[in-house]
């Protein structure tokens, strides 16, 4: 999402009229209420970009209005629509999650000529409302179909479709069952449900009773989707082998506590962005200064923190994604073969950082390692896996001290 409201902020001012002292941006959106992670998270998008670039634009300041609207409401977009742009004299509309919010503000555009930015509402028509929207988010068309793949691969034939009864959850519904059919697959029945549905017993019921061997998802990310995943489980679906497909909507980030820092095996940083840049969007809020932090554990990104990510070299990457991912302060580290083709002195220094992580316990730490020696030195649970399967697990000194297991899972005279 975040990267989505940085490419918004971006099309607005770099489209900036020359005539302006003063550009003002008008955003709406769920910045309270049951939707408003949303809401924060356009803020937090637009206040990442003006941390890194500034709030000008050569000799024009940019200015940010924001407006709650905590649930859809078409009327209530439209009046604070008005408002922006008659009141506040904007230039720029931007946000607007919910797409009956966005449709109910294209009338005002001609109007007023002034352009918006849709920040998340997915319905694929919204563009064509007004050549004065532009998108910078994503369709559920986009997010849809490839699950229909998924379906397939899963072995599934037949599912059942349920999906809020609003733009975003049709396209979803359409944009699934068209790319399952041509998958070979069959959707035996498509349940609409109004956006104020909270008791899903009898929609269960109906999954249930249609004979489907699994069920097509969509609503839109707040309490009702962690409602319906409850319900899922305490109907038996889950325990009657109904396998559940949904694009990712269903899992929002304040459902996931502290969540999951994930560091792959691939060098993931952005290409573009400079090594200070590419720290910001790991800091979620939190002070510049924590970005010392990073310094500290990979002093060499310092030194490198004008440099874009594609100048680093494949160690100098690898510490980057670390240290973007650690700045997040995860509960649970992910560390998924992050040695893989590095030279040794990178390998030493990034093993030695995760010993120092693993001393503060701060966080759980997950490190799938084929080094297995520099990895024992700090574990304090190891567990072999063989094909997928548990072959061995333990502590690091009954594995040192079992030579046979060693050999038999390690495929090693020994460890050193």
């Amino acid at each position: 999402m975040k990267r989505f409201v940085l490419a918004a902020v971006a099309a607005i001012v770099m489209s900036t009229a020359a005539y302006a002292d003063t550009i003002k941006v008008g955003v709406v959106g769920p910045f309270s209420g049951p939707f408003a992670l949303q809401g924060k998270n356009f803020k937090a998008g637009i206040d990442a970009y003006m941390t890194i670039n500034g709030n000008k634009i050569g000799d024009n300041t940019v200015e940010v209005i924001y407006r709650d609207l905590p649930a859809a409401d078409p009327a209530q977009s439209k009046a604070l629509a008005q408002e922006l742009v008659v009141k506040e004299k904007v230039q720029y509309l931007a946000g607007f999650y919910f797409t009956p919010d966005a449709m109910a503000v294209t009338p005002i555009l001609k109007q007023a000529n002034t352009p918006l930015v849709i920040m998340n509402a997915a319905t694929s028509a919204i563009v064509t409302k007004s050549p004065l929207v532009v998108r910078t988010s994503f369709t559920t068309w986009q997010t849809s179909t490839p699950i229909a793949k998924v379906a397939h691969d899963a072995g599934v034939a037949k599912v059942i479709s349920v999906v809020s009864d609003y733009g975003p959850g049709v396209d979803a519904e359409n944009a699934f069952k068209a790319a399952f059919e041509k998958e070979g697959g069959q959707v035996v029945e498509a349940i609409r449900m109004p956006l104020s549905t909270n008791d899903f017993s009898p929609i269960m019921q109906r999954i249930k009773d249609s004979g489907a061997k699994g069920v097509f998802a969509f609503l839109p990310s707040g309490p009702t989707t962690l409602g319906f995943v409850k319900a899922y489980n305490e109907n038996g679906l889950k325990d009657a082998g109904i396998k559940f497909f949904a694009p990712g909507d269903l899992t929002q980030e304040s459902d996931l506590h502290k969540g999951l820092g994930y560091v792959p095996q691939a060098r993931c940083v952005f290409p573009t962005l400079t090594v200070e840049e590419n720290l910001f969007v790991g800091l979620k809020g939190r002070a510049k200064t924590a970005l010392e932090e990073a310094y500290d554990m990979f002093p060499r990104l310092k030194e490198r923190r004008r440099n874009l990510g594609n100048q680093l070299s494949g160690g100098e990457q690898q510490m980057l994604s670390t240290a973007r991912t650690i700045l997040g302060r995860p509960s649970v580290l992910l560390l998924d073969e992050p040695l893989e083709g590095l030279a040794p002195v990178i390998c030493e220094e990034l093993m030695a950082a995760f010993a120092e992580l693993a001393k503060t316990g701060d966080m759980t730490i997950l490190l799938v390692e084929q080094r297995i020696q520099s990895a024992l030195d700090f574990a304090d649970h190891v567990i072999v896996l063989e094909r997928g399967r548990l072959a061995w697990a333990g502590t690091p000194k009954t594995l040192s001290d079992d030579q046979d297991a060693v050999e038999r899972l390690l495929g090693v005279g020994g460890l050193h």
